[in-house]
């Protein structure tokens, strides 16, 4: 399948019913988030964007085929030493770029597992805006990658694996 680009994803968000009915709602909402999954093995891809205001987070799915409705989920902001910043899409990296530039690191780090999914969240970390990955490889290999929006430098890549997660006895 191939991935739609960012701005596309934001176009159709921007015209459907239930964006409008929350605009006018929510007047001073903002974007603080994109949050973007790519399953390369199993074909399944999911995209949202994440909108706050003083109190809470509103969700919004798009869904992978036209005819679907695009749905809102509403959460309660909790309590974090990281704050939830103002976004815009103004980018040079597209979704479509992170699966070339995670694999180029691949090999730039001679990690061989081959790359199976992508949860890619846009959003402002340190006052620069950048698309934070977290990568599962074969092998229970995972890849941890910040990269800038705007040079698509990388600004962390770290691999570890799942079962340096795993609590012993």
């Amino acid at each position: 399948m191939e991935i739609p680009s960012i701005f596309e994803l934001s176009e159709k968000l921007e015209k459907s019913d239930v964006f409008q009915n929350f605009k006018s709602a929510n007047p001073d909402s903002f974007l603080c988030a994109g949050f973007f999954i790519m399953n390369f093995k199993s074909g399944v891809f999911d995209y949202s964007f994440d909108f706050r205001n003083d109190k809470q987070i509103f969700s919004f799915k798009i869904p992978e085929h036209a005819e679907s409705a695009i749905v809102m989920q509403v959460d309660d902001i909790l309590d974090s030493k990281k704050s939830l910043e103002k976004i815009n899409l103004d980018i040079q990296v597209d979704l479509s770029d992170l699966r070339e530039i995670v694999e180029r690191e691949l090999v730039n780090h001679d990690i061989k597992n081959k790359l199976e999914e992508i949860i890619a969240v846009l959003q402002v970390l340190d006052s620069q805006k950048v698309w934070n990955l977290t990568c599962m490889c074969e092998g229970f290999t995972i890849i941890s990658c910040h990269i800038h929006s705007e040079t698509s430098g990388i600004l962390k890549f770290e691999k570890k694996n799942l079962l340096d997660f795993v609590k012993k006895p």
